[in-house]
């Protein structure tokens, strides 16, 4: 009996706070424009926000292209606390090249 409450307990403190809400495609909160040539920023960027607003998804994928100066997400997976108040986002970060200056002649 031992035993069997103490895998209960280590079961429950290893267990995530996290639940998985889904996987997206592309996650963005900007316009996205087919027409230009995005390219891989940061792989695997993963940033969590704790917020008392309904607007956790919107603040997460902002930080998140934010921290790489990118414009959206691809490949994300969502994770969402059971009260809805902290998420969790993992995804690769695209955006536009970054402009190289040109050597003055």
């Amino acid at each position: 009996m031992k035993k069997i409450l103490l895998f209960a307990v280590t079961a429950t403190f290893l267990s995530s706070c996290y639940n998985r809400l889904g996987d997206l495609t592309v996650l963005s909160n900007r316009n996205f424009d087919r027409s230009e040539k995005y390219v891989l920023l940061q792989r695997d960027v993963t940033v969590k926000v704790k917020t008392k607003k309904k607007d956790a998804i919107e603040r997460a994928v902002d930080k998140a292209t934010n921290q790489a100066n990118g414009e959206f997400i691809m490949n994300a997976t969502l994770y969402v606390n059971p009260k809805g108040n902290k998420i969790k986002i993992k995804g690769d970060v695209w955006g536009l090249p970054p402009v190289t200056p040109t050597s003055a002649k």
